[in-house]
């Protein structure tokens, strides 16, 4: 059995799965809190409408890197990797603010769930890139 896609499979799985966590952390709430109106009364922080479409541009790089990676090129995925690290740092120090006094919401694991299956999905790929390089 031939065990070198492996890597290349892993990484396609791991990108797809960024894409969906980072396509739900563009629509559920980020942060909430009680407001002061009463508990029944939540306050919530969506990022969505402050951040829109650099988080849809890095879940459709996500998806692109997973649907492209039988091409066994490594630069989109690493791309996707960056950016969805990027737009979670500007999310996470624009509502900075927020999060002094509300509780993380289920966007906020979204983001960090799918910004580390966008970084680890290139690292899949080192194995089978470093094995292609000449040993001395």
């Amino acid at each position: 059995m031939d065990h070198s896609n492996r890597g290349w499979l892993v990484s396609a799985v791991l990108s797809l799965l960024a894409a969906v966590l980072l396509a739900l952390a563009a629509f559920l709430p980020l942060y909430v809190s009680s407001s002061k109106f009463g508990p029944d009364a939540p306050v919530v922080v969506v990022g969505w409408p402050s951040a829109i479409y650099p988080q849809l541009f890095g879940v459709v790089l996500a998806l692109a890197a997973g649907l492209l990676a039988f091409r066994r090129n490594g630069v989109l995925s690493v791309a996707s990797g960056a950016f969805n690290l990027a737009v979670a740092w500007m999310l996470l120090t624009l509502y900075a603010v927020a999060s002094d006094k509300a509780d993380l919401g289920p966007g906020f694991w979204c983001l960090v769930g799918g910004v580390l299956l966008a970084v680890c999905a290139p690292l899949t790929r080192m194995n089978t890139l470093l094995g292609r390089l000449p040993r001395s």
